[in-house]
């Protein structure tokens, strides 16, 4: 999946990825150029940018790449928010400016 040359602006959030059943597999992904502006909740910390969220243990995520991006929010609680559930490799995030976030510019919980 190709996501790049976008703009986009005044969401809850930009893009998310999520993996709900276990066995599911979430790869290839290239997210890179875009430009993501006022992004997020006024009243609610918990909106990201960009998400991926794999919710079950026999899931797996990865060839993942995020470059080149801009993320500007406007209430995002994160730029980036990473959440495996399941497994995940081969993840790079490089050369991406977070601006104006309420908590965090990238976030990896395991």
């Amino acid at each position: 999946m190709l996501i790049y040359n976008n703009h986009v602006e005044n969401l809850a959030y930009g893009i998310s990825g999520l993996v709900a059943y276990s066995g599911r597999n979430q790869h290839n992904v290239r997210i890179y150029y875009n430009e993501f502006k006022n992004i997020g909740y006024t009243n609610n910390p918990w909106s990201y940018i960009i998400y991926f969220l794999l919710c079950l243990i026999g899931s797996t995520i990865y060839d993942v790449y995020i470059d080149n991006n801009v993320l500007v929010g406007g209430g995002a609680g994160a730029g980036i928010f990473i959440w495996p559930g399941g497994a995940m490799h081969d993840f790079y995030i490089r050369n991406n400016i977070v601006k104006d976030i309420v908590s965090y510019g990238m976030v990896g919980i395991l």
